[in-house]
């Protein structure tokens, strides 16, 4: 069969070129045809090289995008996370005490008990996680500039940068009352 296909970026500069296509149907299923072209339609280099290049700048716009959303979610997440912290004090465990005074396992507990759901286990779920970090070894044996370096790392987790600033500034306040106690 002869094809005729229209194209302003054809290497000949021609309005339109016919091509040899030849019509493929399938044995099992006859409504199904296949089409294969013996020579495929030379483009100009200059169109091609325009065509990657709007191709690549809707890439970065479209991961620019995702990029901010996921920014936005991020900082929903610390905001969320921040106002939980907050009114840890607030809630209460079953036995009367604070949230963020519970162990871990207490806290774990209320989680279970609450199947997860609602804003008690929401905060139980945000001390057990700042709790966890605070634990963790790679936190509490990282240097001042490693903490301040994840701390203003937009790249890491919000919560993991407001663990590691809760943790510069601890370390900042031993150091002034250690050198504060060594003078006198």
């Amino acid at each position: 069969m002869q094809l005729e296909l229209s194209s302003p970026h054809f290497k000949s500069k021609a309005p339109s070129e016919t091509f040899s296509v030849l019509v493929l149907t399938s044995l099992s299923n006859p409504e199904h045809k296949s089409f294969a072209i013996d020579k495929f339609p030379e483009m100009d280099p200059d169109a091609v090289e325009q065509f990657w290049i709007k191709k690549a700048r809707r890439l970065r716009d479209e991961r620019e995008d995702l990029h901010e959303e996921l920014r936005s979610k991020a900082s929903f997440v610390l905001e969320t996370h921040s106002a939980y912290i907050q009114s840890a004090a607030d809630f209460q465990g079953y036995d009367g005490r604070p949230l963020n005074t519970l162990s871990n396992a207490e806290l774990l507990k209320i989680i279970d008990l609450s199947r997860g759901k609602g804003e008690r286990a929401a905060v139980a779920k945000a001390v057990l996680n700042e709790n966890y970090l605070l634990s963790s070894k790679k936190f509490r044996e990282a240097s001042l500039e490693d903490l301040l370096n994840m701390r203003d790392d937009k790249k890491v987790d919000p919560i993991r940068r407001t663990v590691a600033g809760r943790l510069y500034n601890e370390k900042i306040l031993s150091l002034a009352g250690s050198s504060a106690s060594s003078e006198l």
